[in-house]
């Protein structure tokens, strides 16, 4: 076809121009055929092409005013009109972003908990400190700045001296003053407002049993299978254990609720179905902090590099009151309670995965970077995870881990050194989905709430599953007991260092050779011999949120030259796409995804 532009003479220009406009047309529409999701009549959609580009000066410049609004360390704090957005005259304004705007009520103050003792709190207003009648009131620092103190008795740098007000009472905590009719009202967790308070607000569900139960579109098919077993207190076809979670705190954990700012988005997302494709993520972090700083750049890496959604759960007390539709037109955000210690910390990421509604998902950590292309992984779950093949898919661990690293579940799978029922080499949490995994998604958590056990015949070992503690190992267990075996490469880079690496490459070339960074993942005798590719697809975690925004902005500006290193990289080479890798190394048994 370029051959043909031999033709488009200066006399010819017009006829050019409008043949060119034609195939941008065309492949605009192919585009949008393939990664749009329909929006409401009159509505743009959210991840509609041509709406992407026109507010695309709009997003950057609202980007850039949030980061002069709350700039990223060392000072990340938030500037904000504390006279209009947080101290509310007496008088009895609307709460508006809820369901029922017209619901009005008379403001209030409520005192909120905030942070519990050793931990900080941070708060557009004034904090008090101790427990029952002893208080100390913290003032906020200025007009402009959140209020932020350190819950424990002494003076610690940055933050305001706290006095024992209740010598030897281990329930010394902080709490948040609030006005009902304030805007940053509107910011808190729905979950942290009292629950009397509560009942006067039309809050808008996002997830609970009885929306499961009513849901006859596709994706509800699919994930009832599943929930039936969580929702129905009368479900009996697997036996509960001696300690279930018991049935009223099920579906209270179910349960999810729309912030109010974002209640306009999560409509136009949700009201005509399913989301296609989405990310996931989770984080219980304060109003500053490390969780929320990382947070922050989570959400601006997938607005920049992606087209699709990020579903965020929170089960903080609120959020900064700069996350809004204008800044991240993309970002929807749902008020969670977190499940008890008792259930493992890290399980309410399943939940997440399994409430958020999504058909294709990718759950990330809450202090995860996405990179240009991390995309082409959605349609690449779509090929893997299938009717077929009904079951999640993870990337594959640095490590890998075997019996004498530990854990007494071993021995459902292992028998004398050997593990003939081991499916897979051990993966890293990084859930992958389609619709087609949420029933083995929603049992597994049921095998969680409900105390659920693994039989085995000897000389292998049934499981309890709550005595295994972390979610990676549970999905793990879950996945080798069905018989999986599709792991993804390294798609997910564990260490930071690898990505800063990573970005010393030449750009657009497959060079590579003996660089620390070009070596494989170590490989094992079973599983991957030759070792596993690395794929740059994104950053699983990175704990310095500083470093995380200097890698953050390299990439952005290397992607606008179009100069970044190819992302995967493989035997002393960088491949540009999987298929490129594959006609070199036709063995490789991850999958490669890009």
């Amino acid at each position: 076809m370029l051959r043909s532009w031999r033709f488009c003479t200066p006399s010819k220009a017009p006829i050019c121009l409008m043949l060119v406009s034609a195939l941008v047309s065309l492949y605009c529409s192919q585009l949008l055929n393939e990664i749009s999701v329909p929006g409401l009549p009159g509505k743009p959609s959210i991840v509609d092409w041509k709406w992407l580009q026109r507010t695309r000066v709009r997003l950057q410049e609202a980007l850039r005013e949030s980061k002069q609004a709350w700039p990223i360390p060392p000072k990340w704090k938030p500037v904000v009109n504390f006279d209009s957005f947080v101290a509310v005259p007496n008088a009895t304004l609307p709460l508006t972003g809820y369901v029922n705007e017209s619901l009005t009520r008379e403001a209030k103050d409520l005192w909120l908990f905030c942070a519990g003792q050793w931990e900080q709190c941070a708060c557009y207003g004034q904090i008090r400190w101790g427990s029952e009648h002893h208080w100390q009131i913290i003032p906020p620092p200025s007009a402009q700045t959140a209020n932020r103190v350190k819950c424990k008795v002494g003076k610690e740098a940055g933050f305001p001296e706290m006095l024992d007000m209740n010598p030897g009472d281990d329930t010394k905590h902080c709490e948040c003053q609030v006005n009902t009719a304030s805007s940053f009202f509107l910011y808190l967790n729905f979950l942290a407002i009292p629950r009397e308070e509560r009942k006067k607000i039309s809050a808008l569900e996002a997830s609970s049993c009885w929306i499961f139960m009513a849901d006859n579109s596709t994706g509800g098919v699919h994930l009832w299978r599943g929930m039936e077993g969580i929702c129905n207190p009368n479900w009996t076809d697997i036996s509960a254990g001696q300690k279930p979670l018991p049935y009223k705190k099920i579906t209270a954990a179910l349960k999810s609720y729309v912030n109010p700012v974002f209640a306009d988005t999560y409509n136009r997302l949700y009201d005509v179905g399913w989301p296609r494709r989405a990310f996931v993520s989770f984080f219980t972090g304060t109003l500053e902090g490390s969780q929320t700083q990382a947070v922050e750049l989570l959400i601006e890496a997938v607005h920049r590099f992606s087209v699709y959604p990020i579903i965020l759960f929170h089960a903080g007390m609120a959020t900064p009151m700069h996350w809004s539709p204008r800044v991240y037109p993309r970002l929807i955000l749902l008020s969670i309670s977190e499940l008890p210690m008792s259930l493992g910390h890290s399980t309410t990421l399943l939940l997440a995965a399994v409430i958020s509604r999504v058909q294709t998902g990718i759950l990330v950590p809450f202090n995860a970077l996405v990179f240009p292309g991390v995309d082409r992984l959605f349609a690449a779950a779509e090929r893997e995870i299938t009717e077929q093949y009904p079951y999640p898919i993870m990337p594959v661990h640095f490590l890998n881990r075997q019996p004498a690293d530990g854990g007494s579940f071993w021995t459902h799978f292992c028998s004398k050194s050997l593990c003939p029922r081991q499916t897979m080499r051990w993966s890293q949490l990084g859930l992958f989905w389609t619709v087609h995994a949420l029933p083995f998604l929603a049992q597994t958590l049921r095998s969680v709430f409900r105390d659920e056990s693994f039989s085995a015949d000897a000389p292998f070992e049934p499981i309890r599953i709550k005595r295994v503690q972390d979610v990676e190992s549970l999905i793990n267990i879950a996945l080798w007991k069905v018989g999986a075996y599709k792991q993804w490469c390294k798609v997910d880079m564990p260490d930071i260092s690898e990505v800063e690496e990573w970005l010393k490459l030449p750009g657009n070339s497959s060079e590579c050779g003996d660089r620390t960074v070009c070596a494989a993942l170590m490989g094992d005798k079973r599983f991957h011999p030759a070792g596993i590719p690395k794929v740059f697809a994104y950053l699983r975690f990175s704990s310095d949120v500083a470093r995380s925004q200097a890698v953050l902005s390299q990439i952005i500006e290397r992607h606008e030259r179009g100069s970044l290193p190819y992302p995967i990289l493989y035997g002393s080479k960088s491949y540009q796409t999987g298929a490129d890798a594959l006609q070199d190394w036709p063995k490789i048994r991850c999958l490669l995804g890009i």
